[in-house]
């Protein structure tokens, strides 16, 4: 194995490691909005369901308004709203992250075949499905 190459090598390491730790960050992330979306969607299902007009009846009679309702009611939250482009933003990172990821491990797995160092089992089962 060449120096270049097993520089090359240890590179990648590094950075699937770093990739793993800022997937991971994103997760979790993902995890606090959810669960924020998820508290705020509650809430006003709450105020719905128990909302009554001067009467005293349910303001909101059946399912397919009550639905409507929530539907406009959040269409209108701002934070529900950027909490949604938040998590989409996080999402298209992710699927970015995870690109990358599987591209260095690719090119790593080619180092070690042109090196004549064979991969894992493992490692050599995926790049067989993926390229022969």
């Amino acid at each position: 194995m060449t120096e270049d190459v097993k520089k090359e090598l240890l590179e990648i390491v590094d950075r699937v490691a770093q990739i793993n730790g800022e997937m991971d960050e994103i997760q979790n992330e993902q995890t606090k909005i959810r669960d924020r979306i998820m508290v705020m969607r509650a809430e006003i299902v709450i105020d719905i369901g128990t909302a009554k007009d001067e009467t005293g009846k349910p303001l909101y009679s059946n399912q397919k308004l009550r639905d409507a309702a929530l539907t406009l009611e959040l269409a209108d939250h701002q934070e529900f709203q950027e909490l949604v482009e938040t998590r989409r933003a996080l999402s298209d990172k992710l699927r970015a992250l995870a690109i990358e990821h599987n591209r260095l491990v690719d090119r790593k797995e080619i180092l070690m075949i042109e090196m004549g160092s064979l991969p894992s089992s493992d490692d050599a089962q995926r790049f067989n499905r993926r390229y022969l």
